[in-house]
C-alpha cells in the first residue's frame, strides 16, 4: 500500500477544500469513527469519504501528534515520521466552529 491522498473540505462536493495531504494508515480517521464521533459514508478507496465534526478532528490531531504511532507521506511520497503542514493544519482546525462538519475524501494510492 502507498497510503491515502486526503482532501478535506467544508462541503460534500469537495468544492472548498481546507486541506489536502499524504497518508500511510488514516488511523486517525479510524479512531473517530470507532468512537462514534463521525461517519465513514464510502470504504472501498475510491475514495474513502467520511464525514466529522471539525473538533473531533481537531482533538484526534492533537492526540495523534502526542502519540503518534504512523508514518505520513511527504510531497515526493518518501516515507517520514512528520506532518510538515500540521501546525497550519491545527491553525486552520481552531479557526473553525467546533460544529463544522468536514467532508473527507481519501483515495487509495495502490
Amino acid at each position: 500500500m502507498l497510503g491515502f491522498d486526503i482532501q478535506i473540505a467544508t462541503d460534500e462536493k469537495q468544492e472548498n477544500i481546507i486541506f489536502h495531504f499524504q497518508d500511510l494508515l488514516m488511523e486517525w480517521a479510524q479512531n473517530i469513527i470507532k468512537a462514534n464521533k463521525g461517519k465513514q459514508l464510502s470504504f472501498n478507496g475510491y475514495p474513502n469519504k467520511y464525514e466529522i465534526k471539525a473538533e473531533h478532528l481537531l482533538n484526534e490531531l492533537k492526540h495523534f501528534e502526542k502519540n503518534r504511532d504512523q508514518t505520513f507521506l511527504s510531497d515526493d511520497m518518501h516515507l517520514t515520521d512528520s506532518f510538515e503542514g500540521y501546525e497550519a493544519f491545527i491553525a486552520i482546525l481552531e479557526k473553525l466552529n467546533p460544529e463544522q462538519i468536514l467532508y473527507i475524501e481519501a483515495w487509495d494510492l495502490s
